[in-house]
């Protein structure tokens, strides 16, 4: 296995351990996690490194603090995933549809 050396991000944390298992978490827990500029450059790394590393077997992303990830993450955020796993207490939805904008759209 080709481990890489971790890799410092301004907005994430990454971890890539031997079994092939990658955790990233959102680190910017004093705004619920909500995405600006270094999160998102940080975040489109991270997304390269998964699809072309073939050494990763599984990511699991999570949130540091009470949020898992604010608004304003446009595409980015629609993560396709096999499984998704949440707690019964978590809130799961598209903000934008609640001021009358399509997701996606970061209007």
């Amino acid at each position: 296995m080709t481990k890489l050396a971790p890799r410092a991000y301004k907005a994430l944390l990454y971890e890539f351990d031997e079994r092939g298992v990658v955790t990233v978490t959102m680190n910017r827990p004093e705004h619920l996690n909500s995405v600006n500029m270094d999160m998102r450059r940080d975040f489109v790394e991270v997304m390269e490194e998964l699809m072309f590393n073939n050494d990763v077997g599984l990511a699991i992303f999570n949130g540091a603090g009470a949020g898992f990830l604010g608004s304003g993450m446009g595409h980015f955020g629609h993560v396709v995933a096999d499984i998704r796993i949440a707690s019964e207490t978590a809130k799961i939805g598209v903000g934008e549809n609640f001021i009358s904008l399509m997701p996606g759209l970061e209007g």
